[in-house]
């Protein structure tokens, strides 16, 4: 029998668990490798039939000694804003992810990825010489922030509570003008 940091220090098995079953820290299989961006085992639990927008549910008493902390209902694509990669990002809308799904503190998977990106977007000019590449390691992550925004917008994420940010925004804008003027066709030719 190990130690008790060695108990909380393990991190759950999902191999054979049931797709919708909690485990300690309130989270589904599906979740977990949301969290891990295993865009394999993603697909293989959706096909098993696993809820693609079942929340995170409460955490054990033995839980609650992690560090991770989730507000209830945080939905997979909450959690992919929240470590964001585009690609699982597209999946998940693709596969039927709801969009205006709200946690249990009424956030919004857009309002996760505005935080991640803002917060990014705000580390990258704290000055941290001691550790080279911090800098980049920041704009990478605000990037993919940005790249998770763009597919939520896209996709017909409506704002929440939080603000898009104004050079978001304009992009996106000049993105629906593009998707217009591809739906309306070329304009009327000049006769000759």
């Amino acid at each position: 029998m190990g130690s008790l940091k060695d108990f909380f220090s393990k991190k759950p098995d999902t191999t054979n668990q049931d797709p919708h079953q909690y485990d300690r820290l309130g989270l589904t299989p599906l979740l977990h490798a949301v969290i891990n961006h295993d865009r394999e085992k993603i697909e293989k639990l959706l096909e098993a039939g696993a809820n693609i927008n079942q929340g995170s549910g409460p955490k054990t008493l033995l839980g609650m000694a992690e560090d991770v902390d989730y507000p209830k209902n945080t939905t997979a694509l909450h959690l992919i804003a929240f470590y964001p990669q585009a690609e699982i990002a597209e999946l998940l809308v693709q596969k039927g992810a709801q969009l205006d799904a709200k946690d249990a503190a009424k956030r919004t998977p857009l309002d996760y990825a505005i935080m991640m990106y803002q917060n990014f977007g705000g580390q990258k000019y704290v000055k941290k010489p001691w550790r080279p590449g911090y800098k980049q390691k920041m704009e990478q992550a605000e990037a993919s922030a940005e790249a998770v925004i763009n597919v939520l917008l896209r996709a017909g994420a409506e704002q929440n509570d939080m603000r898009i940010p104004d050079t978001l925004a304009k992009k996106h804008r000049v993105w629906q003008d593009e998707q217009k003027t591809k739906k309306q066709g070329p304009g009327p030719s000049a006769p000759f």
